[in-house]
């Protein structure tokens, strides 16, 4: 049998292998959770730049739109066409995947510079009428 004093001393054995553990698992803990709080910090940095990504890309789109229109709106005026008979401009062309819209659009005001505007001729009956 063991004695008091005996039993004692395990009781403190354990307690003290007990509150070492414990003091390694709350250790853990923190590392877990102070590791949480970095991925979170990362991920609120991440969603933050790819916000402003996000809105960089719709002004340029944006941009590109209203450009495509305007240079439209344009060519309907060389052609001396209402832009309405025209109709809507152009949308994406698939085959240009990859070349830069604003290479796009310069491309598209060099043949507009290039482009001659239409003369209109009076129709034939009108002249045939003035004679």
């Amino acid at each position: 049998m063991t004695g008091y004093a005996d039993l004692i001393a395990r009781l403190a054995t354990v307690a003290d292998s007990y509150a070492a553990d414990r003091a390694g698992i709350n250790a853990w803990y923190e590392q877990q959770c102070a590791a949480a709080y970095e991925s979170l910090a990362q991920a609120d940095a991440q969603l933050a730049a790819a916000g402003a990504a996000l809105a960089t890309a719709q002004g340029a789109v944006e941009f590109t739109d209203a450009e495509a229109v305007r240079l439209w709106g344009l060519l309907a005026a060389r052609m001396k066409v209402p832009v309405p008979a025209l109709g809507v401009p152009p949308g994406e062309d698939a085959a240009t995947d990859g070349e830069h819209p604003a290479r796009l659009l310069e491309q598209v005001r060099e043949l507009l510079d290039e482009a001659r505007p239409v003369t209109v001729r009076r129709p034939v009956r009108r002249v045939l009428l003035i004679l």
